[in-house]
């Protein structure tokens, strides 16, 4: 009997030990991921105020590319009315539209059709770089 009570103590303290062990191992287990949460949670509201960020900016770029197409709207807008009011202003100025005559011919209320002045080509120049895509000009062959 003493032999039972003597091993039972023998495995007691066995057991106790690897109670002990296994206690500090889950001690230390329980540190270390008590670290990693926080280096998680760290990270986690890094990149959480990286994705404000992020949508802050595309707020910002889409605003900025909202007003930067209404600004070209308005462009367009002004540019088309500078170029219906360049029509009315240039009116019959050679090769503005067809002109059916003989060029060279000169009447008492135009003036030969084969050359324009500096003023003249200077307005259908101008209402080319604004867009106007309907100027007529005459191929002659020579």
């Amino acid at each position: 009997m003493r032999r039972i009570v003597s091993k039972l103590e023998s495995d007691l303290r066995e057991n106790q030990k690897i109670i002990d062990q296994l206690s500090k191992e889950n001690d230390l287990e329980r540190e270390n991921w008590k670290t990693e949460m926080a280096k998680m949670r760290e990270f986690s509201s890094k990149l959480e105020s990286e994705l404000d960020e992020a949508r802050k900016s595309n707020k910002l770029l889409k605003t900025n590319s909202e007003s930067e197409r209404e600004n070209f709207k308005n462009e367009a807008k002004k540019m088309e009315e500078e170029i219906k009011f360049l029509k009315k202003k240039v009116g019959a100025l050679p090769g503005m539209p067809h002109f059916w005559q003989n060029d060279d011919y000169k009447t008492e209320k135009s003036e030969a059709r084969n050359y324009m002045r500096k003023e003249e080509l200077k307005k259908v120049l101008h209402l080319l770089a604004l867009g106007e895509k309907n100027v007529n000009l005459k191929k002659k062959e020579f």
